[in-house]
């Protein structure tokens, strides 16, 4: 374990200095730190096992894959009919990529930043096959040439091997915009000298197939590869199987602590990095402040004597006593070293934020409103009794706390909508279901209030289809007759504008964050779209 007190996410691991009386005395002498160094390196022998094991299986299937698509249908076609193959594979390695030059002559893979839009995409294609020779002397290929992949086209044809196909990695595909992936394949398409292989790579195969369109679907050919389908969590329960085993190991960790390192991967989406650092830490600390540390540094020779023959034992048989020294257990203080993937914890947070926020008494009285009137009551109760200790929490709050509390209800209701809309979804409904859910919620006394439950707190389906069957059905002058009752109150009184404007504009953050994350997207080309209606994306992978 090199440099051990260094950060291992950021700024520095600091161990709380306490000055001597007698700076004579050395310092700790850590004798048991090879012991410590030769466990991690298990931990870390184990993920290299289980990612090779995977390498070698993606790279069978991947050559399996350039074996069938050049060999010559059983049944020879009347006619020469020439379709792009096309692989699908999931849960690549990051290892793999180099690899890929070993299966055929030319290879490239192409990332996602070298794609903006079709023209650098097809120029990062013709340079990553070709390299100087796109703009060399003497390459054969024509200044007046109209394309880059024409101009591959004229170098691959003047070569004399023309038998090792084309070999084109698309690296996480799924970031790429739909129209530049399907315009980039279908000028492949028609250039059928080039014997392009496309191997796509994604994190989900069924997500990235329900969103992606083809310009002529019948001329390429698709294949998935199954080698992939691993889960994605298998790096991270090879790693802890070997940490739980004792029999391969002499320190292992508790059963708790390696569910609790599962839930982890699970909410963060850290993966097999993550975990290890998270051991790395638990192993630090347990060589720092455990009881098996504290009798390594003792003066006391027949101590350590003791401790070598417990070590000597637990080797031979895992039965011995005094293993509990050597188990490594939580600490409230692992979860500073996790560093989750930003996207994947926020839908978590978004999907359940009750793992992250506390529920409030209105919002059990919300459950109940929706769980029916059986639970309603039990839920009533619950937040009978939670009322006291809520409002007795919000009054100690400061005023940016409860405007907080605000800012987590407008979003909780935002993502609710869009989990309860369809395929595609209008903005214009979207915005007015969030503005009447966030009024009825406003107009609700007390949570104590068991009057018109079902009349403030409605279903988000229900508001989003309810406006957009209102919409259908009514005529120019009600639209706007209905415009000029929805600008007043019940009582009569004008809506406040400030809190209005407040809600539209929370709501235009939330659809272009929800467009970062890939929740939402406009229409691609070719497709009648309405400039107020977008398409739900993916949600959790």
């Amino acid at each position: 374990m090199e440099q051990d007190f260094q950060s291992l996410s950021k700024g520095v691991f600091v161990i709380p200095y306490e000055e001597r009386e007698d700076e004579s005395q050395p310092g700790p002498s850590r004798p048991l730190k090879p012991f410590y160094d030769q466990v991690y390196q298990r931990y870390v022998a184990a993920y290299e096992a289980y990612e090779s094991e995977r390498v070698e299986e993606q790279l069978d299937d991947i050559s399996d894959w350039l074996t069938a698509a050049s060999a010559p249908p059983l049944i020879p076609p009347p006619f020469t009919i020439y379709r792009l193959p096309v692989a699908v594979i999931q849960n690549i390695s990051s290892s793999l990529p180099p690899l890929l030059s070993g299966l055929v002559k030319h290879a490239y893979t192409l990332s996602t930043r070298e794609a903006a839009d079709l023209s650098s995409a097809t120029r990062a294609v013709a340079v990553g096959f070709m390299g100087e020779a796109l703009s060399g002397q003497g390459s054969g290929v024509h200044k007046a040439s109209r394309s880059p992949i024409e101009a591959l086209e004229q170098w691959y044809v003047r070569k004399k091997d023309l038998g090792p196909p084309l070999l084109l990695h698309i690296q996480d595909a799924q970031i790429l915009p739909p129209g530049i992936l399907s315009e980039l394949i279908y000028i492949m398409t028609l250039h059928p000298n080039l014997p392009f292989r496309i191997l796509v790579s994604v994190p989900s195969i069924s997500t990235f197939l329900s969103s992606w369109s083809h310009i002529e679907p019948s001329s390429i050919d698709i294949s998935v590869l199954h080698s992939g389908r691993r889960r994605r969590e298998g790096g991270v329960n090879a790693i802890l199987k070997a940490a739980t085993d004792r029999s391969s190991t002499l320190l292992a960790i508790s059963a708790e602590f390696a569910e609790e390192l599962r839930q982890t991967e699970e909410m963060t989406g850290g993966g097999a990095a993550e975990t290890l650092k998270a051991l790395k830490w638990a192993l630090l600390r347990h060589s720092v402040t455990s009881p098996l540390a504290s009798l390594a540094e003792e003066s006391d020779g027949s101590r350590l004597e003791m401790l070598r023959q417990l070590i000597k034992g637990m080797r031979d048989s895992v039965d011995v006593p005094g293993k509990e020294l050597f188990t490594v257990e939580s600490s409230t203080e692992l979860h500073s070293t996790f560093n989750p993937a930003p996207r994947i914890s926020i839908l978590h947070a978004l999907a359940d934020p009750s793992a992250f926020i506390k529920p409030s008494a209105a919002s059990l009285v919300e459950l109940a409103s929706a769980t029916g009137s059986a639970s309603r009551a039990s839920a009533k109760g619950k937040a009978n009794e939670h009322s006291t200790d809520t409002e007795h929490q919000m009054n100690g709050c400061s005023g940016e706390d409860q405007e907080q509390g605000g800012v987590f209800k407008e979003l909780e209701l935002l993502y609710s909508l869009w989990q309860s809309a369809g395929k595609s979804i209008n903005l214009w409904d979207w915005l007015e279901g969030f503005r009447d859910a966030m009024t009825d919620h406003a107009d609700v006394p007390h949570p104590d209030s068991t009057a018109d439950d079902d009349d403030h707190i409605e279903g988000a389906d229900n508001l989003i289809n309810g406006h957009a069957r209102k919409r259908k059905h009514r005529s120019d002058d009600e639209e706007e007759q209905a415009d000029g009752v929805a600008n007043q109150t019940t009582q009569g009184e004008p809506v406040d504008e400030e809190r209005d404007v407040r809600l539209h504009a929370a709501f235009v953050r939330f659809c272009e964050e929800s467009r970062m994350l890939g929740l939402v997207r406009g229409k691609g080309k070719g497709v009648r779209r309405r400039g107020d209606e977008v398409v739900k994306g993916i949600g959790l992978l």
